[in-house]
């Protein structure tokens, strides 16, 4: 669908106010088009980090990017597989 340049587009607007300094907590993140839009997940060691991270940096970046915020969606994770130091070879520029 044509909206899908549209929504990488934001994505790519406001993790460029986020810089390169990955937040404190957060183990896996994945960003990539759904059928709908857009879909970011992200596996964090507690929900007490992502809010903070949410306050203290996300919230300004989606407000920098002059894009709506979103909220997060929590729930429990059982299992990761691989863990998720194998997935920083999937990294762009690995």
């Amino acid at each position: 669908p044509p909206f899908h340049g549209e929504r990488m587009r934001a994505y790519e607007a406001v993790m460029a106010q986020l810089g390169d300094e990955g937040p404190e907590g957060c183990l896996v993140h994945i960003g990539g088009p759904t059928e709908s839009g857009w879909r970011v997940i992200e596996v964090w060691d507690t929900e007490d980090n992502q809010r903070r991270f949410q306050e203290d940096r996300l919230n300004a970046a989606f407000d920098a990017a002059g894009k709506p915020r979103v909220s997060p969606t929590f729930f429990p994770v059982h299992t990761i597989l691989p863990p998720p130091e194998a997935l920083s070879s999937l990294a762009p520029g690995s």
